[in-house]
């Protein structure tokens, strides 16, 4: 049975206000996908939704960092300067991102930017419901699994070191 499909999503973390449902921060520039992220997400999860990158990353460092970041990526307006930001006030906040682009999935090869999962947009409520899962399953699970190492052998360059495959 899927966290969906139960009451909200208890945890072992607590937020400011005493909750101890899971915070979700979610940016995407266009309001009737927030709208729709809420309606699906806001049920089970604490969520806050950005439709400026720069309201984000001002969240991110005036508030309690949440558990995971919903991202949609825009290359030609925030991309990898935006990961980068958010990864500078939030190291080690999980991001998924959600993207109209193929082949994305190399983002996730770099620790350093915490690209967890890349869902592709339109998205089926279930696909995204899957990306959450793993990635809060992930940080239930936190002590008892070896995360990827990134050693940075030149500039621009590193080996990556990982259990998983």
């Amino acid at each position: 049975m899927s966290r969906w499909e139960t009451s909200p999503v208890e945890s072992s973390y607590s937020n400011a206000n005493g909750s101890s449902r899971f915070r979700i921060f979610i940016f995407d520039s266009h309001i009737p996908v927030l709208n729709y992220l809420r309606s699906i997400l806001e049920p089970h999860y604490d969520v806050r939704l950005f439709e400026q990158a720069s309201d984000l990353l001002v969240a991110l460092g005036n508030s309690s960092v949440p558990h995971l970041c919903l991202v949609d990526w825009q290359e030609s307006k925030t991309g990898i300067p935006l990961l980068l930001e958010i990864q500078e006030i939030a190291p080690k906040l999980p991001v998924i991102l959600l993207t109209s682009s193929r082949g994305l999935e190399s983002l996730m090869a770099s620790p350093r930017l915490q690209v967890r999962a890349v869902v592709q947009k339109p998205f089926l409520g279930s696909e995204l419901e899957i990306a959450i899962d793993e990635q809060l399953i992930r940080l239930e699970c936190q002590g008892q699994e070896q995360t990827a190492v990134e050693i940075p052998i030149s500039e621009g360059q590193s080996f990556v070191h990982s259990s998983q495959r």
